[in-house]
């Protein structure tokens, strides 16, 4: 761009007093520039305070400027922008709002609008701003990645990844410090296309990318089941960003993928004191806890995510197994009764419970709610069986017998005992 030269007595004071660190004097220029200098010169004084953040001067000639030609479009851009860098979005759209549709500037007008619009979160209005721009202006290159980054936000990541396309096909794989590549990967990772973000994140060194960046890659390559190569960016991001909470979860599965239950339960335990209130960091540690036998770690997290969040499934449904595994039953029900409609397992575990505990009604209540659900599942079967048992039910019994036999056909013991009941039954 052809650099625009101040010509007249007080813009150019206004600037050399400015240099000198000279307030007063460059304040005093200011205001002869504005009352003195011709339009033309102003205009460029203006941009250039503008550029170096000088707002308030920069802001006091744009309004001379409009006072002297109210059509000019251009002044009411700027000071617009101003306005809206001081916190007054209302009053910017409201000077925008004077701009006509046949102004040769409304292309920018519509694009200071949707990026106003896009900072207080008015994306979707945001969003038909850019969609007019682009009607008028199809190739503009700030457009197009206006409205992928609008998208982007919106989490709607095939329509972006388009957008993205585009630029890249334009030749432009870089703007506003934005890799348009890395883009590309990222809406592919969020759209689970877990290869082709892979073939992409292996062009660049995990040296230069940003966090997301990182994390992004070692999710990609988790996904893949690729755990040793997730490892390597996750612990890249960590080394310098150690608060990024998310990457702990990820790296402390990889690591359990590849059986080194230790690394992964440090990494979980760091993880879940980074962000106290993710609860899959927590679950994690705790699954990784109970298999290193860790029980009363493990009970503390599920117990920890459980006064976050009380109906949380996962730690419910593991908690109850815990409890139930060591023949806790009453501590089973105090933690499950009234919870049991949340989720199948639930009632099922619930439902053994009362069964240790000759509870017979409330198991069988519990039990055969889930009977849909795990019919196909001979463990459950055996509790069936076990239940109709202690009832003194003897076709519900057999009944059940049979289902589970056809599930393990070689249980002898339940075999021999199917045969004797339904001899004994017939």
């Amino acid at each position: 761009m052809r650099k625009k030269i101040i010509k007249q007595k007080f813009s150019k004071e206004a600037l050399a007093s400015l240099g000198q660190g000279d307030i007063p004097a460059f304040i005093g220029a200011v205001n002869k520039a504005i009352i003195h200098d011709d339009p033309e010169t102003l205009a460029v004084l203006g941009e250039t305070l503008y550029d170096s953040g000088n707002l308030e001067q920069a802001a006091d000639i744009f309004r001379s400027l409009i006072k002297k030609d109210p059509q000019n479009s251009a002044a009411k851009i700027m000071l617009a922008d101003i306005i809206n860098e001081n916190g007054d979005a209302d009053g910017a759209l409201n000077l925008l709002a004077e701009i006509p549709e046949d102004d040769e500037k409304y292309l920018a007008v519509l694009m200071q609008k949707a990026d106003i619009y896009q900072t207080i979160g008015l994306e979707e209005v945001s969003e038909s701003l850019i969609d007019q721009a682009l009607q008028k202006s199809p190739e503009n290159r700030a457009l197009i990645f206006g409205m992928a980054e609008i998208l982007y936000s919106q989490s709607r990541y095939l329509e972006a990844k388009e957008y993205y396309q585009k630029l890249l096909d334009m030749g432009i794989s870089s703007y506003l410090n934005q890799n348009i590549r890395l883009r590309e990967a990222n809406c592919l990772t969020f759209t689970g296309d877990f290869e082709a973000a892979a073939k992409i994140f292996e062009r660049f060194n995990d040296v230069i990318l940003r966090d997301d960046d990182l994390f992004a890659k070692g999710s990609v390559y988790f996904e893949l089941h690729l755990p040793k190569k997730a490892i390597k960016p996750l612990e890249t991001l960590l080394e310098k960003s150690a608060d990024y909470a998310p990457a702990y979860l990820v790296l402390a599965k990889s690591y359990e993928e590849l059986d080194e239950f230790d690394k992964a339960y440090e990494i979980a335990q760091k993880g879940w004191t980074i962000d106290a209130f993710d609860l899959r960091i927590r679950l994690e540690f705790a699954k990784i806890a109970i298999k290193l036998g860790y029980l009363d770690q493990a009970i503390n997290s599920y117990q920890e995510v459980l006064k976050q969040d009380p109906e949380n499934i996962l730690a419910l449904d593991e908690l109850g197994l815990i409890y139930l595994k060591h023949n806790e039953n009453e501590a089973v029900i105090d933690l499950l009764a009234g919870k049991e409609g949340v989720d199948p397992n639930l009632a099922w575990i619930l439902g053994q419970a009362y069964l240790n505990k000759d509870q017979l009604e409330l198991a069988k209540e519990n039990l055969i709610s889930v009977f849909n659900e795990f019919q196909d599942q001979a463990d459950y079967l055996l509790d069936l069986i076990n239940l109709f048992r202690k009832l003194r039910d003897v076709k519900s019994q057999l009944t059940m017998m049979q289902l589970y036999l056809k599930i393990r056909p070689t249980d002898d013991t339940i075999a021999n005992e199917f045969e004797a009941l339904r001899d004994e039954y017939e």
